[in-house]
């Protein structure tokens, strides 16, 4: 088995790149910032593209894949929340789904010793949305435009949903496969 794979080094330079986002955000340092913010929500995208059409696919790279947008979004939502850039009930459903989410996986373990994490659909969106929501308000921080605010609003309510959602259909899931 491969560790070292394109997929997988994208994985790790998106960990990298969070602890460069939340270090250059806290500094005010604009382009730096946002550039590492959009590096992380591009490897996020490409690790799975070329994990498919390289096959390079691992039980390696199904952990790490997800653990790096855990990473990424507790850290950014933290970060964005001690600056009050988002509302607390938000901030709420996003850490709580990542936090179930979390356990889910530690439970899963424990009793598959598996940790071939399957993505679903919804959990996809999700994490798509939650990026996208991120950038947004990052961006708004600096720029203040109108157009970029009320857009925000209305994608924490979208991405608030669809993390929603996403728990209960991994929750919904989780049940089934424990029934067999």
């Amino acid at each position: 088995m491969h560790i070292i794979t394109i997929p997988n080094l994208l994985s790790i330079l998106r960990i990298c790149f969070t602890v460069l986002f939340i270090v250059t955000f806290l500094n005010k340092k604009l382009g730096i910032s946002i550039l590492s913010l959009t590096i992380c929500i591009m490897t996020d995208f490409l690790d799975g593209f070329f994990a498919r059409v390289l096959k390079q696919r691992t039980k390696f790279g199904s952990f790490l894949d997800p653990l790096a947008d855990k990473t990424f979004v507790i850290s950014v939502i933290i970060v964005l929340m001690f600056r009050n850039y988002i509302p607390w009930w938000f901030f709420g459903i996003i850490i709580i789904r990542e936090a179930l989410v979390i356990a889910g996986w530690i439970i899963t373990y424990q009793h598959t010793a598996n940790l071939d994490t399957k993505p679903r659909f919804l959990g996809k969106v999700s994490i798509g949305l939650e990026m996208i929501t991120i950038l947004s308000v990052i961006i708004n921080t600096y720029t203040q435009w109108e157009i970029i605010n009320e857009i925000i609003h209305e994608l924490f309510f979208l991405t608030s949903v669809f993390a929603i959602g996403s728990l209960i259909d991994y929750i919904s899931h989780a049940r089934k496969l424990y029934q067999r």
